[in-house]
């Protein structure tokens, strides 16, 4: 950063941004052809491309080094990279801009090490102009200031919600989930104290989430709330806040350290007792809210497990590696084998067998296969003994594959329902002190070594779930020999484990899984991107922990995802252990 001149960068950017807004302020909106990116609440422009591409040259042509993310050009798998990126936002406000209402701005930020440095924003309609540098303050100049520092007031200590005027806003996604979370946690900010509510001073929804961090800043609004926002979205406003003496939370529980990319966001103006209100305000929150820095990729990720697109690491992105579908169709069902998803009754089908003074199940393919191509199967704390958890054994070797699952806890699992029973007695600490890493390695151990002697299997892959996950992180560390591995909810892996993995890997998580947080998804993946490793990540909307094994199938969304990720799983072992020919 020291060879970077934050003073040039910012003053081209004004330079910038004055160009933009006399674009926008001389435009009549017009909607594209492409009509809007999601529903009518969600407009694309002529203008915001026209602008997009206007800024996006002069900045390359200025700084042809630094990286560019812009609202207009983005794609799914482009991330915010560690150099010099700017992120911009051509009309933040757009439905504002398409109806005349004045709350609109062009937004220009400059992020380094993943962390805002530069912002700014620009209204041409008020002609309003917020700026930012880290360590060297915020100030706005408009009709009444010139160039005065932010805040425009001494920031009185925080008392409480109910003397707080908070921004929020409804987004363009009106249904499921996130959008019930939304309405419930509005109501309760605004209902009476009797009522159990916060009772807040009062809400506005204004359309530009840069204004409305600009409005923090300047101390004209107390908290906002967001929880669908994008980089381009508040990058520029982050550094006007955060130099303003403002803070930055996430929306949801805990969340004290939030990056610039993660799309749920709680700013609080400055002043004593910042970190009070965002906790009162969390208690506020009714309901959960998805992983939205995935969920974007959610459906281009899940069509691609089942199309025939595999993701693979490549120079810290995504590269898609595709196939036509007719040839991924032969590939998955030759023979006579016919993977028909996840089978979720009935008996199983495999045989307990004992092999090197281990049990295992093994579920042999069908005529198509040899058990040349075999999976080795970790399960969850419920053991070989869970039904579900041999039917899914029965599932993978219709793909064709020789599935070997070894008792990990040698007829002493967790018993079905004693963890979801109220009125159980069961033991968990000492169940774990019975069985302890290394002697389930010694029964995987056993169990590879009879897979390799008794059974003539020429390739390993593993799948793992829950408890079952840390170890298919484990054994595709060079030397393991295992060739690839799929895990969905991982239990307990520790930073180092996925750091050693030299194997492609696969992994599904669920958006609603309390032991998988969002910092923690994105901490993985910045290991996986960081050591140039072979990986699939995949957030499943609505899936709790344990989905891929067992769940709801008459919710829709889940058994979805339970069907997805067992396709994932295939189509990643099709693809980097069987023979291609």
């Amino acid at each position: 950063m020291s060879t970077i001149d934050l003073q040039a960068v910012h003053d081209f950017l004004v330079e910038v941004a004055y160009k933009a807004g006399e674009t926008i302020r001389s435009a009549t909106p017009a909607v594209t052809g492409h009509g809007t990116k999601k529903n009518s609440a969600d407009l694309v422009t002529e203008t915001d491309q026209a602008v997009e591409k206007m800024v996006s040259d002069m900045l390359k042509e200025k700084y042809p080094d630094f990286e560019f993310i812009g609202e207009e050009t983005y794609h799914p798998g482009l991330t915010l990279s560690s150099k010099p990126t700017f992120v911009v936002d051509p009309i933040d406000g757009t439905t504002n801009f398409f109806h005349g209402h004045p709350y609109v701005c062009v937004s220009l930020g400059l992020a380094i090490e993943k962390k805002p440095v530069v912002g700014v924003i620009y209204n041409p309609f008020t002609n309003a102009l917020y700026t930012g540098i880290k360590g060297k303050g915020s100030y706005v100049t408009d009709a009444t200031h010139d160039h005065v520092r932010l805040p425009l007031r001494d920031p009185e200590p925080f008392e409480d919600l109910s003397h707080c005027l908070v921004a929020v806003e409804w987004g363009s996604d009106r249904d499921g989930t996130d959008y019930e979370t939304k309405v419930a946690t509005f109501k309760k900010l605004c209902a009476s104290k009797d009522l159990g509510g916060a009772m807040v001073h009062g809400m506005r929804s204004l359309g530009s989430a840069e204004l409305n961090l600009c409005g923090v800043a300047a101390g004209h609004l107390d908290v906002y709330w967001e929880t669908g926002c994008w980089a381009w979205d508040v990058c520029a406003g982050w550094v006007i806040l955060e130099e303003a003496g403002g803070r930055m939370f996430g929306a949801m529980k805990g969340d004290y350290q939030p990056k610039v990319d993660q799309r749920r966001y709680m700013a609080v103006r400055g002043g004593e007792g910042q970190q009070k209100i965002a906790e009162e305000f969390w208690g506020c929150v009714e309901g959960q809210i998805e992983d939205l820095v995935m969920k974007n990729t959610l459906i281009l990720l899940t069509a691609a497990v089942l199309a025939g697109v595999s993701f693979v690491s490549a120079h810290g992105g995504i590269s898609l590696k595709h196939e036509h579908a007719g040839e991924m169709f032969s590939k998955v069902h030759r023979g006579k084998c016919y993977p028909d998803g996840v089978v979720n009754s009935g008996n199983s089908t495999g045989e307990m067998v004992t092999v090197g003074g281990e049990s295992l199940y093994l579920a042999y393919p069908d005529e198509c296969e040899t058990t040349e191509n075999a999976i080795v199967y970790f399960t969850d704390i419920f053991g070989v003994q869970l039904l579900n958890n041999r039917l899914l054994a029965d599932s993978l070797a219709k793909a064709g594959y020789f599935v070997v699952m070894p008792d990990l806890f040698r007829g002493d699992p967790v018993p079905e329902n004693a963890l979801s029973d109220p009125n159980s007695t069961f033991d968990f600490p000492a169940w774990q002190k019975r069985h302890l890493q290394s002697g389930v390695e010694a029964i995987i151990d056993s169990t590879l070594n009879s897979m390799r002697t008794q059974y003539n299997v020429s390739t390993i892959s593993s799948v793992g779930y829950c408890f079952g996950g840390k170890y298919v992180a484990r054994y595709l560390a060079s030397g393991k020999g295992i060739d690839a591995g799929f895990t969905a909810h991982p239990s307990n892996v520790q930073a180092e484990e996925w750091e050693a993995i030299a194997s492609p890997i696969s992994i599904a998580f669920g958006a609603l899984d309390e032991s998988s947080t969002p910092e923690n998804r994105t901490d993985i993946e910045e290991i996986f991107m960081k050591g140039n490793k072979t990986y699939q990540t995949v957030l499943y909307a609505e899936a709790e922990h344990g989905f891929a094994v067992r769940t709801n199938l008459t919710n829709k969304k889940k058994a979805f995802a339970q069907e997805s990720a067992y396709f994932q799983a295939v189509r990643w072992f099709d693809t980097w252990v069987k023979d291609e020919e």
